[in-house]
Formats: C-alpha cells, sequence, structure tokens
C-alpha cells in the first residue's frame, strides 16, 4: 500500500534522494528504513524547472509509480508513505536550516541515504553532518552503501540513475532491466499509421504520446499489455524506417506476435523492453526488409519460449 502525505512524515523514517528512476538502489533505501520503522520518502517536484535544468523525459512514466511502490510496499510487509514538497520551499535552505526542517516541520523519526547524499543549499551538507545532527536528536540514521551490478566483461556498474540513462541510450535494455530490477517500460497510446506494415505482412501497433525515455533506435523483443490487460511478445522498432521513406518522424511500432484481436486504436499500451535484436538500418528493397522482420520476429518468438539467453 502506498499513501501520500502532505506537510509532516512524523515519526516515520524517511528516505532522502531523487527517485527518479525508482531503481534498485532506491529500493534499498525503502528496506532499510522498514527495518527501523514506518518508511516513506521524500519527492521533491519542480526541482528541474526551478534549477533551470533542460528537459528530459523520466524513466518511469508518472502513471506508473503508484503501481511500482505498490509492489514494492508488498515485498517490504510495509506501507510506504510519500511525502510530497516543492523543491522551492527548501531550495535556499542551508545545510542546517535544512536539517531542522527535517526535525521541526516534518518531525521525522529517523533518516536514510545513500552514501553520496548531500544536502542543503549548494550541497553543503554532507553524511557525516547528518550523522551528528542525529545524534544530538536521538534520531536513528543509516547510510546505505551503492549497490552495484556484477556485468560479465565489464566489471562492476554502480546501480544509479545516470548508469540507467546511459545504457537505455546504448540500447543495452537487458542491462537497464538489471539496474532497475524490472524490465524498462514505456507506456503510450496506440494511433494509427501508414498501413505499410500491414502491407509487407507484418501489422503494426503504432505507439504515440510516450512520456518517458526512448531506448536507443533499433529493434527489440518487448512484451506488449493492452489496456485489457493481456500481454503479447512483441517485435518492436524504434527509429525512422529508412527502408520505407527518406524523411519521416521518428516512431515507435510494434508487431504484436499472434496478435487475432479486435480494433486496439487509441487504447493504451505498456511496453516492457527484453532485449535489443539490432539495429535500425536501410535494406536494399522491401522483401529484404520483408525477410529480416521475419527474422527478427522469430528472435522473438525464441526469446519468448525461454530458447534464448
Amino acid at each position: 500500500m502506498v499513501r501520500v502525505l502532505s506537510g509532516s512524515a512524523a515519526g516515520t523514517i524517511l528516505c532522502l534522494g531523487k527517485f527518479d528512476a525508482l531503481h534498485r538502489g532506491h529500493q534499498a533505501l525503502l528496506q532499510a528504513a522498514a527495518e527501523l520503522g514506518p518508511p516513506s520518502m521524500l519527492h521533491l517536484s519542480g526541482m528541474a524547472e526551478v534549477l533551470g535544468w533542460e528537459p528530459r523525459p523520466p524513466l518511469v512514466c508518472p502513471g506508473e509509480r503508484p503501481a511500482i511502490l505498490g509492489k514494492w510496499s508488498e515485498v517490504l510487509g510495509k506501507e510506504i508513505c510519500v511525502l510530497r514538497i516543492a523543491f522551492a520551499t527548501v531550495r535556499t535552505l542551508c545545510a542546517d536550516d535544512f536539517l531542522a526542517f527535517l526535525h521541526k516541520d516534518l518531525q521525522v523519526g529517523g533518516v536514510v541515504v545513500g552514501e553520496d547524499f548531500r544536502f542543503g543549499h549548494q550541497r553543503r551538507g554532507d553524511v557525516a553532518q547528518l550523522q551528528s545532527w542525529a545524534e544530538k536528536h536521538g534520531l536513528p540514521v543509516q547510510v546505505v552503501p551503492m549497490l552495484q551490478e556484477e556485468v560479465p566483461g565489464r566489471g562492476l556498474i554502480p546501480i544509479s540513475s545516470s548508469c540507467i540513462r546511459r545504457a537505455l541510450e546504448q540500447g543495452e535494455v537487458d542491462l537497464a532491466a538489471h539496474l532497475l530490477g524490472r524490465a524498462y517500460r514505456i507506456t503510450g497510446r496506440i494511433v494509427r499509421g501508414d498501413g505499410r506494415g500491414r502491407e509487407l505482412g507484418f501489422p503494426t501497433a503504432n505507439v504515440a504520446d510516450v512520456a518517458n525515455m526512448l531506448p536507443a533506435n533499433g529493434v527489440y523483443a518487448a512484451q506488449a499489455v493492452l489496456a485489457d490487460g493481456t500481454s503479447w511478445w512483441a517485435a518492436v522498432n524504434i527509429g525512422y524506417l529508412p527502408s520505407i521513406a527518406q524523411q519521416r518522424q521518428l516512431s515507435v511500432e510494434a508487431h504484436l506476435l499472434d496478435y487475432s484481436g479486435g480494433d486496439i486504436y487509441d487504447q493504451a499500451m505498456r511496453l516492457d523492453f527484453h532485449a535489443h535484436l539490432r539495429a535500425e538500418r536501410r535494406f536494399s528493397s522491401l522483401e529484404a526488409l520483408r525477410q529480416q522482420i521475419a527474422i527478427d520476429c522469430q528472435r522473438v518468438r525464441e526469446f519468448g519460449n525461454g530458447t534464448r539467453p
């Protein structure tokens, strides 16, 4: 269960961080908090706008956050509270004032942070200052070391939002899934395309209004989840379809293997990415493209059957 708080986190063990990706490191913070008391997490809204950061798509679609936190709550066996505060209200607080805000305004019962946590104006506060403050007020504080993932041939990879973004930029959706603790998911709405996929013998669901970050252009094995909850393995192409037209907008097109249902236009669809199959490229003819799509679909089918690693 997930509960949204406003104005106070009285008695809860507050996890501090950005929580932008909701990855395994964030889950570890909540696990540590749950061992100390009722777990809660601080969500600062409007940070990018206040700081003038260049807009970039999120790693989690806003509509998916409650479901992810709900699953974490089930694992913990405890309710997770989310405290929403506008970043503008704490932006100018020095480190000491921020700690006073936690104690007097939020009335926290303890704090959990990552080892690289910084706070206060110009990020001048550090973990040592936090620990000293907590000891003074008799509050538990726990510092969680950064988790790392052992990747064959690449060594240890830190579990962080920046590493997840870099993995997606390279099309490494399997690595992103390891760091997240779940398949990377995008959500959108099915719209009408130009029918080229149907002409090739592989009709596609064209996904528009994607709210979160797209993986790199290419072809992927994914699972498509429709509005009615049914799930289908799909060959997904992200890119500009250079074999179809010279100039075309970026598109996300999913061919649902063995789908025989009715019209699904204007429905919501989720795509969970499991493997990068190949880069997008131009083919010499539509027949060559058709043959490659057939190979892609067979690879997706084998992946879904568990015959591919």
